[in-house]
């Protein structure tokens, strides 16, 4: 019965934890920057586990973005079994996001800046989502900066 009850307390914490990670960003329909810092515990990704932040950018119009993020390296990310990092789209809420563009970190020991830019033509997608997929090694999130113009 003590197993039980620790198995049950490990699961709602560890959904909690996940929960929090996915709580997505919202901005207001006057705010077109946005900045997120990661926390050390709660944005921390190994082998066998994704992260992900979604973007609500909350416009009514098609959008240019820049997107700038950053992960640290807290384990060694080895060169043939690369972290992904992938921008993803969707316009609906209840679509499945699409792979936009991936860009691979094949690990220096250090961490890495990655900027998504559509600077010359609007997207038609409403939803953005940044997703973090590690091969190897365990990387956390620094931050996530965002800016967005008609």
């Amino acid at each position: 019965m003590k197993k039980l009850v620790l198995l049950l307390i490990a699961v709602i914490g560890f959904a909690f934890a996940q929960a929090q990670t996915a709580t997505p960003i919202q901005m207001t329909p006057d705010q077109w920057f946005v900045s997120y810092t990661g926390n050390a515990t709660l944005d921390t990704v190994s082998v066998g586990n994704t992260w992900s932040k979604a973007l609500l950018p909350n416009k009514g119009v098609r959008l240019m973005y820049n997107i700038r993020f950053k992960i640290t390296e807290v384990s060694a990310v080895t060169n043939a079994t690369p972290v992904a990092i992938a921008l993803q789209g969707k316009v609906f809420d209840t679509d499945t996001y699409s792979t936009i563009t991936t860009h691979q970190y094949h690990g220096t020991g250090s961490d890495t800046t990655v900027t998504y830019s559509e600077a010359s033509t609007a997207s038609v997608y409403r939803y953005f989502n940044i997703l973090v997929t590690p091969a190897s090694g365990k990387v956390k999130t620094t931050f996530l900066k965002a800016s967005f113009k008609q």
